[in-house]
Formats: structure tokens, sequence, C-alpha cells
């Protein structure tokens, strides 16, 4: 079955005439076989199939291909294989912009698998349940507790008024390091305004965020664990928010709700400037300016 799908997806691509439908008909065979093994063949490539066509499909299209993984999921025993390609799908659809498409996928298969008292299921969940909160943050609150790199508790209460800039990294992260110049930049540029950033290590070993953060000059507290089991993608605040990729840089408003859940680069500048204003060196800049005309303006009269 594999081998017959594998081929006619070749000859679709090739442009062979019937191909596509005949190609189509044999994933439908092959789900509607009594063969769980077959089942799975067939699931793969309708998600396959659904991955290429993806962005020249429309809203009624995309909806249709999560039905039909719904469909196909819950109408047999709960697997770990079953959770591993919705995990895959859910990280397709985000990737894409398709986040509403990801919740309604978890939405609706998640009860499914919390049905199952396999054992590998039970400890994959926690981490499905996780991107299904993440996914559901852009206008509402964030909460974050646990233990910062000196010891001390979070005061996550604290940064309330402020507009925040949650970031999980980790020195071992390229693209996290790449970010620091800018963060560091917007950091002076809008502190005294009101802006703070919270970091949340994923390092394995304490010695390391604190040679880098000394390195680099961070002036920003960072969370980091003090139970070797619950460091690096273990960190309790990555398992609550479904954390798979690093740099992942989420912003907060003064009343403590998300509004960007990716704000790196150029993003974060202005998605700054929208609720802070003006950085303020341009801003003194300015007022310095506006004082320096009306100063020429009274010498002349």
């Amino acid at each position: 079955v594999y081998l017959k799908l594998q081929g006619l997806r070749i000859l679709q691509e090739l442009g062979e005439p019937k191909a596509g439908e005949l190609f189509n008909k044999a994933i439908d065979a092959a789900q509607a076989d009594k063969r769980p093994d077959v089942q799975a063949v067939g699931m793969k490539f309708m998600v396959e199939s659904g991955f290429a066509q993806w962005r020249a499909w429309g809203k009624e299209e995309r909806a249709d291909l999560i039905n039909k993984i719904v469909k196909n999921i819950s109408a047999q025993e709960p697997e770990a294989s079953q959770l591993a390609l919705v995990t895959t799908v859910v990280d397709f659809l985000v990737d894409r912009n398709g986040e509403a498409n990801a919740l309604q996928l978890l939405g609706k298969l998640l009860p499914h698998f919390k049905t199952s008292d396999n054992h590998q299921i039970q400890q994959a969940l926690p981490l499905l349940e996780g991107i299904q909160r993440r996914l559901g943050l852009p206008g509402n609150q964030i909460d974050l507790t646990g233990t910062m790199l000196d010891g001390s508790q979070l005061d996550w209460e604290s940064y309330r008024g402020k507009v925040v800039l949650v970031d999980f990294w980790a020195t071992w992260c390229g693209p996290c390091r790449a970010e620091v110049p800018n963060v560091l930049k917007v950091y002076r540029d809008y502190h005294d305004k009101g802006f703070e950033v919270l970091g949340i290590s994923l390092d394995e070993q304490r010695e390391q965020a604190e040679s880098y953060i000394k390195q680099e000059e961070i002036p920003w507290p960072t969370m980091f664990s003090d139970d070797p089991a619950e460091r690096g993608w273990r960190h309790p605040m990555a398992l609550r928010y479904g954390i798979t990729g690093i740099p992942r840089a989420i912003l907060v408003d003064r009343e403590g709700k998300v509004v960007h859940m990716t704000a790196r680069g150029a993003i974060l500048g202005r998605e700054l400037r929208r609720l802070l204003g003006e950085p303020v060196a341009r801003a003194n800049q300015s007022t310095r300016g506006f004082v320096q005309q009306v100063s020429n303006l009274t010498s002349e009269n």
C-alpha cells in the first residue's frame, strides 16, 4: 500500500493524467482498511498531501483536512504514533499562521488521548496540553511562577503595569544570541518608559547562563530552575506553555495580556512603539529640537 501510494504521488507530481484522482482514491481506501498499519499509511499520505496543498487551499479545504484527521484518529484506539502525528501537524499549522486550525485539532483530540492509559501517551500529553495553552495566550494573561537565577522566587505580580518581553532562550541557541543586541537596544530605549524583559533560560548548567549574562552585560533578570530534573526543555514554564523551539519571545502589555507571540527583530521595536510611543532618546531629541525652535523664534523677535 505504501509503495502504491508513493508511486501514485510521484506520477501526480510528474503530471500523469488521472494520477491525482487515483492517488486520492487510494488514500481513502487505505484509511477505510480494517488493518491499523494500512490505516496509518493512508493517514500519513493524506496529511502530507494536505501539507503540500495548504498554501493554495481556502478556509473550507483547510478545515476539511482537520476534520478528516480528527475523524480518523477518533475512530481508533489512542496510540503513541497518533500523538506524534498530531504534534507534527500542530507544528506545521503554527509555522503557517494556522493557530486557529491547530487549536481546533487539539480541542477535539486531547480528550480522546486522555482516555488512554498508555504510558507513552501519558508522558507526552503535558507537552501537547502546553502547546494548546500557548496557542490560547494571545489576548489573554500569561501566568508565570518559578525560581530566578539568583535563587529568589519570581514576583510576576510586580511586573503588572509594565510592558514585558518574556524571552525563552539558551546559550546554545544561535538565533537567541543573535537577537540579544536588538533586545539590549530596545531595552535601553524603552526601559525608562516602562519596558521590562524577563528571561527564561533553558540551559542545563547554571554556570552557562551566568557566564553569558555577565559577558553580554544583560541587565534584566532571568529564571532558572533549581531542580536539575527541571532544566532545559523540562523547565516548568517551558512545559506549561509547550515551548518546542527557541527563541520564543512573548510580549505582554501593561494589563498582563499577551499581544504578540514572536516579538523579535523589527517586530519588537514596532510593537513597543505602538504600546509605549517613541523611544526615550528620540523623544528627548524631539523635545530639545522644539525648545531650540522656540528659542530661535524668540531671538528673532
